[in-house]
């Protein structure tokens, strides 16, 4: 049973970073300059 929280934790943790990584680059580049000329 603990093994499969494990792992579902893995992936979930694992699809959150893939989802950050690609917000990152649609969105982080905006937010960065957004925050840049504040």
């Amino acid at each position: 049973m603990f093994v499969q929280v494990l792992h579902l934790f893995m992936l979930t943790l694992s699809l959150v970073a893939v989802g950050a990584a690609v917000a990152n680059n649609n969105i982080g580049f905006r937010a960065d300059t957004g925050e840049d000329r504040r």
